[in-house]
């Protein structure tokens, strides 16, 4: 039987700012964690499985000295359809694509030391066993399910 996967991780990467400034993963992670919402597009991976109630991992992806780690996790407090009224208009960053659902959070944790991904490559159930130097493609798509096993590791808990 297939593990239920009950906790996420959610990717960012470098972006720019709603007025056109480059800014890295850490900075737009940052961002989004301060209005307290992620959002959600038509495409995300995983975005019909989560529910309120639920846990995330806040990862910045990327090669910047800054990225491959993990530096916060939060809960999933509500599940809403992003609405130009109420969201774009808090939105820090600058929009590709517009998102359909956005994720509300509590209990959001800033990590004092971030967790590096490469250091737990050997623990985690997302990496391919066959080709674990792959490790990097298990993190594309913005969002991932992830084990109870994969979250305690990557939350600093075991």
């Amino acid at each position: 039987m297939k593990e239920l996967r009950n906790h996420y991780l959610l990717m960012k990467r470098d972006g720019f700012t709603a007025s056109g400034e480059l800014i890295g993963a850490t900075e737009s992670a940052l961002a989004l964690l301060d209005i307290g919402f992620w959002p959600l597009f038509k495409r995300t991976p995983c975005r019909k499985m989560v529910k309120p109630g639920q846990k995330a991992l806040i990862y910045l992806a990327g090669r910047d000295k800054d990225c491959q780690r993990i530096i916060a996790s939060v809960t999933i407090e509500s599940i809403a359809e992003w609405s130009k009224q109420l969201h774009a208009e808090q939105y820090p960053l600058m929009l590709d694509d517009i998102p359909n659902l956005v994720l509300n959070f509590s209990d959001i944790q800033i990590f004092k030391t971030p967790v590096l991904i490469k250091e737990h490559l050997d623990k985690l159930d997302l990496v391919p066993k066959q080709n674990p130097a792959k490790w990097g493609m298990a993190m594309v798509g913005g969002m991932k399910s992830l084990s109870d096993n994969d979250y305690r590791v990557l939350s600093g808990s075991i």
